[in-house]
């Protein structure tokens, strides 16, 4: 019944492949961040970028001019509008203040060639398009990313260790993606994985069978990384993540449509905003997003708007987001302490048989404390819901100034521990 919480595959198989992106990029592919000398075909250097006059045709292969352009000591790249294929992981390996960038999301496409990955699933070649290790000041702005999963496609085994992410950043700091469309990525369309203060702006990322966007500080390493503006539609795990993150704020964000089947996971857990993982979330905070069309009846997990789960966590905040058409819009779990969800709305939800919000054990038996449920407003749910509309079997905390819409539903709260929730004054109507 918890969606989002990590069973011990899906610890193990996350686990895997972080260690993988964390240590064999950089072990397992060093051979590969250099190319060395210009091939025949060189880049012409003006003014610190490629030359506006490059003569391009319909799939020239962006590898070999971004890394030879990295070779040649440059850091601004500019791809002109085209089409171009990308035959293989492109790295920008301990290189800082590298800029990648078009002439806008419809006019410079960039396409995973099928079966880049390559090898077998016990040795396979990580996938990224654009993968950034520990390369501070990244941008990337401007572009298309065709991640091509279609066309690399996963052979069946949820432990394999490699990804196929958009853009993937390791232990980089002030780094910034924005006004890029990314798609059809095999795992994340952006991924930023350690390191401080990047930003993910203004982005449209479409139909990635994983998550859309994750946002990783495993082991407090790094912190303060912004999720910004984006518009997230369609994945099969979760819209944005917060695994183990530090000081990550998500807002005015729109997320929906997070009810694929194609997780490499095999998860397909359908959850819209999640603080998650193995480790603790610390001051987390998802507002003014806006979340929407989460539903999946059929499935094993049927569809959350929001959630958050790990021990330990603490100042987890969800402020001013809207939910509509969601199976559930929360599940409140895991022993987080200072856990906020204030003036958020619900305009819609689907289910009969699950609350709208629900704060209940994890599944290693915990649930939050001294939690401030207050000022939201849940409306637009069916009529004849068998589960109560809001639903505290455990934790603590506050849960007041509440408005409930019954539409004819007798079952509004359920507190099953009185002692432990202050509950008044909420408004039933």
């Amino acid at each position: 019944m918890v969606p989002y919480e990590t069973t011990n595959r899906n610890r193990h198989v996350r686990r895997t492949l972080f260690k993988y992106l964390t240590v064999g990029v950089i072990l397992a592919l060093v051979g590969d961040i250099l190319p060395g000398r210009p091939s025949s075909d060189p880049v012409t250097e003006v003014h610190g970028e490629l030359a506006s006059n490059v003569s391009l045709q319909s799939t020239q292969d962006a590898y070999p001019i971004i890394t030879q352009a990295l070779a040649a000591g440059q850091t601004k790249i500019h791809l002109p509008a085209g089409n171009y294929s990308v035959s293989q992981q492109v790295n920008i390996i301990k290189i800082q203040n590298v800029e990648i960038y078009g002439d806008g999301q419809n006019a410079t496409i960039l396409r995973l060639n099928d079966n880049v990955y390559g090898g077998s699933n016990t040795n396979p070649k990580p996938a990224h398009v654009l993968n950034f290790s520990q390369a501070d000041s990244f941008h990337v702005h401007d572009l298309q990313i065709d991640g091509n999963a279609a066309g690399n496609p996963f052979q069946g085994n949820p432990g394999t260790a490699y990804a196929m992410d958009g853009i993937n950043s390791w232990d980089g700091s002030n780094g910034k993606v924005n006004n890029c469309l990314i798609h059809d990525c095999r795992f994340m369309g952006v991924q930023i994985q350690l390191g401080s203060n990047c930003v993910v702006q203004g982005n449209s990322i479409i139909n990635s069978n994983a998550n859309g966007i994750s946002i990783s500080n495993a082991g407090n390493h790094g912190s303060g990384h912004q999720v910004l503006n984006n518009v997230v539609n369609g994945a099969s795990d979760v819209g944005i993540s917060a695994w183990e993150a530090v000081g990550t704020l998500v807002q005015g964000n729109n997320v929906q449509n997070i009810t694929l089947n194609l997780s490499p996971y095999q998860q397909n857990t359908h959850v819209g905003l999640l603080a998650e993982g193995q480790g603790p979330c610390t001051n987390i905070t998802f507002s003014n997003n806006y979340v929407s069309s989460i539903s999946s009846p059929t499935t094993k997990y049927q569809g959350l708007g929001m959630g958050t789960g790990p021990d330990g966590s603490s100042n987890i905040q969800f402020l001013n987001n809207t939910f509509q058409n969601v199976w559930q819009m929360a599940r409140l779990t895991g022993s987080v302490a200072s856990l906020i969800v204030r003036g958020n709305k619900v305009n819609g939800s689907v289910s009969l048989i699950d609350p709208v919000l629900n704060v209940s054990p994890s599944d290693t038996g915990n649930s939050p404390s001294n939690a401030d449920i207050e000022k939201n407003v849940f409306n637009g749910t069916p009529t004849g819901m068998i589960a109560y509309i809001t639903s505290l079997l455990s934790g603590s905390g506050k849960f007041i100034n509440n408005t409930i819409y019954s539409n004819g539903n007798k079952r509004t709260l359920l507190v099953e521990n009185q002692a432990s929730w202050v509950t008044s004054p909420n408004t039933i109507i």
